[in-house]
């Protein structure tokens, strides 16, 4: 009887919490509310009277995504892995006629082929360090430079939904060729060469839901230039083994009109390399110069439309410390490595002095339609650059001049602070109408493109100009695999972009070999040691740098030789040696640090400081003693000069 009440009771106090239970009427009544049609959503019908003139976009898409890991596990196994995946195309989307079309319920939908191009490279390691050997390396990449077609990619549009959705289409499948080795072990090294074909294809780009909300604003305001970005860490939940991915994603799209377009220019362009300044790292190293100019497309240049105004921006410009790899030393600056120079027309007597600079010096002897020759004393023409913010990212120039043609122009100064800069160059001109038009720059072969600087090929990091000179046109950006002849280990610690981006030694900018290893040293006794540092060169077959000022261009405590880095493509933190200026013991010594292991193979990590004993006479025991009857040796001078040298070198095997 207890229990009936105690059920009685909680059933109860169900009927007070949640209240009357429903009736056969109210479940009806809440059955047609949701059956009913939802509320009508408001929409702006000239935003969507303009989208309706929209018969055609154009766009370009690019993709990288990355993933660098190098970890030692309890001082013996030791596991990396570097992979690269970029892609860059371009959009060509038309009015769907198969879509239903509708400006007055602010639907819209438009579709094409994107085509893609790209690569992907992917480094493998996993083995002991110390032992007997067991793992496994594994190397390849698929270069896909040819054309890649995506089918049915579209871009649609639901304005009172608030909704637009991009899509890539279909992909077709690519025969692609996957070249490059694996090594592994079975009692003793063997290799096997990669090299088969498969069916592949390439990612154009990453716009995830969350992106679509943030970028919904863009496409609200109308037609125009809206750029679709992605930046993403996605961590690595298999054990910690393959490291985070790193995803960047742009695509931008633009309303393709009849009447118009803007051309942009720029003198030298595809020979240009940024620089930084080595005596003044907070002054530019090189420049330059871009025009951009509103053209007619029927040849009409009286009819041209009225201009609001033209707009610069660099946008994904880097931000690596420093102006390259070491110089200035542990540098921490988060400073723009491209920014666009503030030319405006009211501008000071020092500002003065640097636009001038900017011409005379970085050889720039024209610009639009003045030169030198005809600049007015101690000035620039009025109205022909724009006024600069954004810390030098953004410069706008409203009502702009015409050149003689009567084409209303605009143009930049982009001032580069560092030897690895890049950044995208976006120029768009704003006319009175309302409508934007992107600025193009025309490649030789007569297609246009982003201004992408330096030049390169889509997303990558390194000038394509320095890769043509070193050979290195297929190579990944986080590349790391200098091969020598009977060296078993690959790689010399620096990436390819650390290697173009460079170093300083004795005061002057170097950049690394893609095809050889760099190796740097602290020579603390001058002359003494060269002849060492020949030999070890020349046996060894490393290129050594060993010319670096002390506590200038290498700090003795931390020897790091790749510090100055934000997210630029790296590997590992990759050291010099020092060769001190002590006197060491008997013959010579190499010391390691803390954490290097008795019986465990040294690297340049793990090298403190190499002590060799003086290389003249001082003490009757000394194995690099001179002179007859000194010491056991008893050597000539010569014989003595080359022992010390092959000392110097031996020593510096240790380190390696």
């Amino acid at each position: 009887m207890r229990r009936h009440r105690a059920v009685l009771f909680i059933f109860a106090a169900l009927v007070i919490s949640v209240g009357p239970w429903p009736t056969t009427r109210m479940v009806a009544a809440e059955a047609r509310k949701k059956n009913a049609a939802p509320p009508a959503k408001t929409f702006d019908p000239a935003i969507a009277a303009r989208f309706a003139q929209v018969q055609e976009w154009r766009g370009f898409t690019e993709l990288s995504e990355t993933r660098n890991f190098d970890r030692t596990f309890a001082g013996r196994q030791h596991v990396s892995r570097q992979e690269e995946h970029l892609a860059h195309g371009t959009f060509a989307l038309a009015r769907d006629p198969e879509w239903k079309w509708n400006p007055a319920r602010g639907s819209f939908r438009w579709k094409g082929t994107t085509q893609v191009q790209g690569r992907h490279a992917i480094t493998f390691g996993d083995h002991t360090l110390a032992g007997s050997f067991a793992g496994a390396f594994e190397r390849w990449q698929q270069d896909m430079g040819g054309t890649h077609a995506w089918r049915d990619s579209h871009f649609e549009i639901f304005l009172p939904d608030r909704h637009f959705s991009l899509h890539p289409g279909s992909p077709g499948e690519l025969p692609v060729r996957r070249i490059g080795a694996k090594r592994y072990n079975n009692g003793e090294w063997r290799e096997e060469a990669i090299d088969e074909t498969h069916r592949n294809f390439l990612k154009p780009f990453r716009l995830e839901t969350e992106d679509r909300d943030r970028h919904w604003a863009q496409v609200a305001n109308g037609p125009g230039v809206i750029t679709f970005t992605t930046a993403k860490t996605v961590p690595d939940r298999v054990r910690t083994l393959y490291g985070d991915l790193i995803i960047r994603s742009r695509v931008t799209l633009y309303p393709v009109y009849d009447d118009v377009e803007v051309e942009v220019t720029l003198p030298g362009y595809a020979e240009w390399q940024p620089k930084g300044n080595v005596e003044a790292p907070k002054k530019p190293g090189n420049a330059l110069a871009a025009r951009a100019v509103l053209k007619s497309k029927t040849g009409r240049t009286k009819q041209l439309p009225e201009v609001e105004l033209f707009r610069f921006e660099l946008l994904d410009t880097s931000r690596e410390p420093g102006v390259c790899l070491n110089w200035p030393l542990n540098a921490k600056d988060e400073d723009y490595d491209l920014r666009l120079a503030n030319f405006s027309a009211e501008i000071s007597g020092e500002q003065m002095k640097a636009a001038q600079k900017f011409f005379t010096q970085w050889g720039l002897t024209s610009s639009g339609d003045y030169d030198l020759a005809s600049m007015p004393p101690g000035g620039l023409p009025p109205m022909s650059f724009g006024t600069v913010t954004e810390d030098g990212q953004k410069a706008e120039l409203h009502a702009p001049p015409k050149d003689k043609a009567g084409q209303p122009y605009a143009e930049a100064a982009i001032e580069s602070y560092d030897f690895g800069a890049k950044a995208e160059l976006r120029v768009v001109c704003v006319l009175k109408d309302g409508r934007e038009i992107i600025g193009l720059m025309k490649a030789p072969s007569g297609e246009q493109d982003l201004v992408r600087l330096p030049r390169r090929a889509g997303p990558d990091w390194v000038a394509a100009q320095w890769r043509e000179d070193n050979d290195a046109t297929k190579l990944a950006a986080n590349d790391d695999d200098e091969k020598v002849e009977g060296q078993k280990h690959n790689g010399d610690g620096f990436t390819l972009y650390e290697e173009y981006r460079g170093w300083v030694v004795n005061g002057k900018h170097v950049t690394g070999d893609p095809k050889r290893k760099d190796f740097f040293v602290l020579n603390q006794r001058g002359a003494d040691f060269r002849g060492g540092l020949a030999l070890f060169q020349r046996l060894s077959r490393l290129r050594v740098h060993s010319a670096l000022r002390d506590g200038a261009e290498i700090s003795e405590d931390q020897r790091r030789m790749n510090a100055n880095r934000r997210d630029a493509p790296h590997r590992v933190a990759q050291h010099g040696v020092i060769l001190a200026s002590g006197n060491g013991p008997r013959g010579g010594l190499t010391i390691g640090v803390d954490e290097a292991k008795a019986g465990q193979a040294f690297r340049p990590r793990l090298v403190a400081k190499i002590f060799l004993e003086p290389s003249t006479a001082g003490r009757g025991d000394i194995a690099f003693s001179i002179g007859k009857g000194v010491g056991d040796y008893k050597l000539s001078q010569r014989d003595a000069e080359q022992a010390w040298d092959r000392g110097v070198a031996h020593e510096l095997f240790h380190s390696v």
